[in-house]
């Protein structure tokens, strides 16, 4: 995908130790045929910037760049985007994360969003277990269907993040970018309701990858 999309590319995992496992996988598997890994594969089609823990010190073991301030690797990598060599950049980021709320990937900075898979809370803590009973319990209270109350609950929490992620690239009405969801579980109808009107009337749902890389060139060869 970073092949067949322009400028800025960023992509959001669902927490820092899913994108950690995944770097590692990377840079130690090859992407055939050829001998280089798939983090080299990246780096040729991208250069690649990482969002950085703004609370603490990241915990991988994989090698990534020196600890920067998220600001920091935000005007890396726009600089990077607005070099004016064609290549743009990758930037690897988690949803819930700094460079998910409030800041803003428009025009160039964004022309692709990739969200890969769902970061729901978790569901065994605390915190999660009390309001959890609390709504369904309310619910139950009202005469409905406590564990669909709590369940609609526990999605909306989930959703409410990813549709923030969604909704930095489309900055302005002239502004486009290419939207990806990575998770089978986006196929689902009740997944799919939760999701903005304007993503749900483009939505092209079970999109093979050849087809995919087709559907981004012709996309980004009309806004040319």
């Amino acid at each position: 995908m970073a092949q067949h999309i322009p400028d800025g590319l960023v992509v959001f995992f669902s927490s820092y130790a899913y994108l950690d496992t995944c770097i590692a996988a990377w840079k130690r598997l090859p992407a055939q045929p050829s001998k280089s890994t798939y983090w080299d594969r990246f780096g040729q089609a991208k250069p690649i910037f990482l969002e950085q823990r703004s609370d603490q010190q990241s915990t991988s073991k994989v090698s990534v760049p020196k600890e920067a301030a998220v600001d920091s690797v935000l005007t890396a990598y726009s600089a990077a985007v607005a070099s004016g060599n064609g290549r743009g950049a990758l930037l690897f980021a988690v949803i819930g994360g700094t460079l998910s709320e409030g800041i803003n990937f428009s025009d160039a900075l964004g022309r692709g969003v990739i969200v890969v898979g769902l970061p729901f809370p978790n569901p065994h803590s605390a915190e999660w277990k009390a309001k959890m009973q609390y709504i369904s319990s309310k619910e139950s209270m009202r005469g409905g269907d406590g564990k669909a109350a709590a369940r609609d609950f526990f999605e909306n929490a989930c959703m409410r993040a990813v549709n923030q992620c969604i909704g930095r690239a489309i900055r302005h009405k002239g502004d486009y970018a290419a939207i990806m969801m990575l998770d089978k579980r986006y196929g689902g109808e009740r997944i799919q309701k939760k999701l903005p009107k304007w993503i749900r009337a483009s939505l092209l749902a079970g999109t093979r990858v050849k087809d995919l890389e087709k559907r981004l060139d012709q996309f980004f060869a009309t806004k040319r």
